[in-house]
């Protein structure tokens, strides 16, 4: 993976399957995974016309690992405790 969050290398997933985890888990790992979640930088990467900064925070390009754990709006979130 370079510093963008992209993956560069081949597909090697096949152990998403293997977690033991309910089914809806191993899909959004395996989404994410083959870039399949529609964030900027996938979206733009498919020709559609959208700016890739975040839309969160508007500090950085929009990737799954942005949304995910790098954003700290995104973060906030997480670690918001109700």
């Amino acid at each position: 993976m370079d510093e963008e969050g992209q993956y560069t290398c081949c597909f090697d997933g096949g152990w998403i399957w293997k977690v033991s985890t309910i089914p809806k888990i191993k899909y959004f790992v395996w989404q994410c995974l083959h870039e399949s979640i529609p964030v900027s930088t996938v979206l733009a990467a498919r020709g559609r016309d959208v700016s890739p900064v975040c839309q969160l925070c508007r500090e950085g390009s929009e990737s799954i690992l942005l949304v995910l754990r790098d954003c700290h709006v995104a973060r906030t979130l997480w670690l918001k405790k109700y």
